[in-house]
Protein backbone atom coordinates (compact mmCIF):
# COMPACT_ATOMS: atom_id res chain seq x y z
CA UNK A 1 0.00 0.00 0.00
CA UNK A 2 2.91 2.52 0.57
CA UNK A 3 4.10 1.85 -2.70
CA UNK A 4 0.63 2.72 -4.48
CA UNK A 5 0.60 5.81 -1.82
CA UNK A 6 4.26 6.73 -3.63
CA UNK A 7 3.14 6.51 -7.04
CA UNK A 8 0.20 8.47 -6.50
CA UNK A 9 2.13 11.48 -4.26
CA UNK A 10 5.11 11.09 -7.31
CA UNK A 11 2.11 11.37 -10.31
CA UNK A 12 0.30 13.91 -8.41
CA UNK A 13 3.90 16.19 -8.19
CA UNK A 14 4.05 15.68 -11.79
CA UNK A 15 0.31 17.24 -12.45
CA UNK A 16 1.49 20.11 -10.05
CA UNK A 17 4.23 20.90 -11.59
CA UNK A 18 3.04 20.39 -15.67
CA UNK A 19 -0.53 21.59 -15.28
CA UNK A 20 -2.71 24.42 -13.57
CA UNK A 21 -4.96 21.90 -12.55
CA UNK A 22 -6.67 22.49 -9.06
CA UNK A 23 -5.38 20.41 -6.78
CA UNK A 24 -9.03 18.54 -5.71
CA UNK A 25 -8.85 18.21 -9.90
CA UNK A 26 -5.43 16.32 -9.31
CA UNK A 27 -6.44 14.38 -5.96
CA UNK A 28 -9.35 12.69 -7.99
CA UNK A 29 -6.95 11.84 -10.78
CA UNK A 30 -4.62 9.86 -8.84
CA UNK A 31 -7.20 8.33 -7.02
CA UNK A 32 -7.60 10.16 -3.67
CA UNK A 33 -10.98 11.68 -4.21
CA UNK A 34 -10.93 13.25 -0.84
CA UNK A 35 -8.89 16.60 -0.50
CA UNK A 36 -7.97 16.51 2.74
CA UNK A 37 -6.66 13.18 3.07
CA UNK A 38 -4.68 13.91 -0.01
CA UNK A 39 -3.20 17.07 1.24
CA UNK A 40 -2.43 14.84 4.39
CA UNK A 41 -1.05 11.87 2.87
CA UNK A 42 0.94 14.73 0.22
CA UNK A 43 2.64 16.85 3.21
CA UNK A 44 3.63 13.47 4.79
CA UNK A 45 5.47 11.91 1.60
CA UNK A 46 6.72 14.73 0.18
CA UNK A 47 7.52 17.04 3.11
CA UNK A 48 5.23 20.36 1.58
CA UNK A 49 1.80 20.49 1.11
CA UNK A 50 0.55 20.52 -2.65
CA UNK A 51 0.20 24.34 -2.76
CA UNK A 52 3.52 25.01 -1.71
CA UNK A 53 5.06 22.14 -3.94
CA UNK A 54 3.55 23.88 -6.74
CA UNK A 55 4.97 27.62 -5.79
CA UNK A 56 8.15 26.17 -5.40
CA UNK A 57 7.94 23.84 -8.59
CA UNK A 58 6.90 26.97 -11.02
CA UNK A 59 9.80 27.43 -13.67
CA UNK A 60 10.21 30.81 -14.33
CA UNK A 61 11.00 32.39 -18.09
CA UNK A 62 14.15 32.29 -19.69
Amino acid sequence: MQHVRQLRIQKAKQYLSDTDLHIYEIAELVGIPDYNYFTKIFKKEANCTPKEFRENSIKLPL
